[in-house]
């Protein structure tokens, strides 16, 4: 019979050889004729194939590092001792990174005029700063002129102007998984990964951003990121950041300015001729309280920070409705607490203001604005109380002159901030990260997995946790989310099926119309050979390939080989 050709490249490029092998032939009855519908074996050998090596693929872990979650460190050690005894023969990299954002480096970046810390950066308790930062903050000053300086003192008065960046600080790996290494060298890097899970822990920050990290982590140069990537998530409360808190860098200006500083009656030609009206207003007042929480969540006693914040003059009360302030309306008065400090409580009401002044400079000294129609800035009023009538009501006492006006000069600040990605939400953040994703990994070449508190686990929730409703969204597929206070053991399995999936496991092997796969034999790289369960691969006849099951390969298999049986032919005699 003669032999089968070669086969085309399957999913790696490697072919499979058929040839007729030595010692082929047909079995023959005692009658000297072939049993009709006997089977009858033909030794063909297939040629040696070495098994494409899995791809290579990275772990990256964002794993919480406050003290939280102390009691799952040895929980992800072990099993991550077995994920890499599963995958060893194999090219994987494991990098363990935190959601803290900000550390040490960020005591720089502070706001020019007010001096204060553009983010929280230490432990507004202790004043230590969080450790294991996932960024290094830097910065450029320039002067009026655009000429480069050192960044004088924020809270002096040298006017100047600032470019802050945080640059994503992306770690060494915890372990590095070569298929030539040693029984030795294997060893050695899974104790690394041990010793670098257990030291992941303390003072990380209270404002856990997993999110912003993985943002960050896609922003790097599409370059220096793996071909696949699995990202797994471990939390113990969700996250509930913004764009805002997730910063790519900040501008800021400490600049002089000419300001008003005093007055003289005038009665030709004034520098500006002011006219002005007392009445009452309402305003939207916010009431608030800020806090300070350790690791565990707790707050912290002595920390609490109560103010008032109002926004814009109105006639009257109308849509101003007291209540719980709305999300962005608690965004907003957040950026009163001092750093360090969360928001914990916001009320809406409206306030009356019972005495403002609503006034107007014009040039023209023919107008009197307080019984005379003028234009301002392109737009026409019939007085005063016209004009003031947006800002509040019983407009009185209109009065005014020329006035020539002396200015001192004084220093003022500007500030800008550039979050990573655009938006107001956190399910922002996560579509930023998924859309650099999609754009640098080809399909199926990266998944999303969580260890996290959710209502269907049956996990019970302690101070300074909660259920990961963010992320669960962010992740989608819920078979990819697994309890925190369980074992990591279907989590990581779930990293060993990524795995497998990157392992070739289809062939094209040309057979003739009346021959069949009888056995299919994978042998080791250590020269030990076992025979495949037949549940264990399918032949398609259609498209002559072999296909097998991503289980029943593992790194340590190096090739194939497959014995086909075909019916019996009569002897010629």
């Amino acid at each position: 019979m003669g032999s089968a050709g070669t086969g085309s490249p399957g999913a790696g490029g490697n072919n499979l050889l058929v040839t007729g092998g030595a010692g082929g032939g047909f079995f023959v009855g005692s009658s000297g004729e072939a049993g009709t519908g006997a089977k009858c074996e033909r030794n063909v050998s297939l040629t040696a194939v070495t098994l494409g090596e899995p791809q290579p693929f990275d772990l990256i872990i964002v794993a919480d590092n406050s003290d939280s979650v102390a009691w799952s460190r040895n929980e992800l050690s072990n099993g991550l001792h077995d994920l890499l005894t599963q995958v060893q023969g194999r090219t994987v990299r494991v990098f363990l990174l935190t959601p803290t954002q900000y550390g040490a480096s960020s005591a720089t970046a502070i706001t020019p005029l007010s001096g204060d810390s553009v983010v929280a950066w230490k432990d507004p308790q202790t004043g230590k700063a969080y450790q294991n930062a996932m960024t290094t903050f830097e910065q450029t000053c320039t002067d009026p002129s655009g000429t480069a300086i050192v960044c004088p003192s924020a809270i002096g008065t040298t006017p100047y102007h600032v470019e802050g960046t945080w640059k994503f600080t992306m770690p060494a790996p915890i372990a590095v998984i070569r298929p030539d290494m040693t029984d030795a060298e294997f060893a050695a890097q899974r104790d690394a990964v041990a010793s670098a899970i257990m030291a992941n822990e303390g003072n990380g920050s209270p404002q856990e951003q997993p999110l912003c990290t993985l943002g960050r982590y896609i922003s790097q140069d599409p370059s220096v990121l793996p071909a696949n990537a699995v990202f797994l998530l471990i939390e113990d409360e969700d996250d509930v950041s913004r764009p805002l808190d997730c910063l790519a860098g900040f501008s800021a200006t400490l600049e002089t300015v000419k300001a008003e500083s005093a007055y003289t009656a005038c009665t030709s030609n004034c520098d500006v001729y002011r006219y002005s009206a007392l009445g009452s207003s309402k305003t939207k007042g916010f009431n608030f309280t800020c806090a300070a929480f350790d690791d565990l969540g707790n707050r912290i006693a002595g920390t609490d920070q109560t103010g008032s914040a109002s926004q814009g003059n109105y006639p009257d009360c109308t849509g101003i409705v007291a209540g719980t302030c709305t999300a962005d309306e608690a965004q907003i008065t957040g950026t009163f607490c001092e750093k360090g400090r969360t928001l914990t409580s916001c009320q809406r009401e409206c306030t009356s203001i019972d005495s403002i002044s609503c006034s107007v400079d014009l040039h023209d000294a023919t107008v009197n604005p307080c019984t005379q129609a003028f234009t301002l800035n392109g737009t026409n009023y019939q007085n005063l109380a016209a004009y003031c009538a947006k800002q509040g009501s019983g407009w009185k006492g209109c009065s005014g002159g020329g006035l020539n006006i002396q200015y001192t000069t004084s220093l003022a600040g500007g500030f800008s901030p550039k979050p990573l990605m655009f938006g107001s939400s956190t399910a922002e953040i996560g579509t930023y990260f998924k859309t650099k994703a999609n754009a640098v990994f080809k399909a199926n070449a990266y998944q999303l997995e969580a260890i996290v508190f959710e209502p269907e686990f049956s996990c019970s929730l302690k101070q300074g946790q909660s259920n990961a409703t963010n992320i669960a969204q962010f992740v989608g597929d819920k078979s990819h989310l697994f309890p925190i206070c369980e074992s990591y053991a279907p989590a990581l399995a779930g990293v060993l099926s990524f795995a497998q999936g990157l392992i070739q496991t289809e062939f094209s092997v040309q057979l003739a119309a009346d021959e069949h796969v009888s056995q299919v034999i994978v042998v080791a790289k250590n020269g030990s050979e076992r025979t495949l369960d037949s549940a264990a691969y399918t032949y398609s006849a259609a498209t002559q390939t072999l296909s097998l099951s991503r289980s029943a390969l593992s790194s340590l298999d190096s090739t194939l080989r497959v014995e086909v049986t075909s019916e019996c032919r009569p002897v010629i005699k």
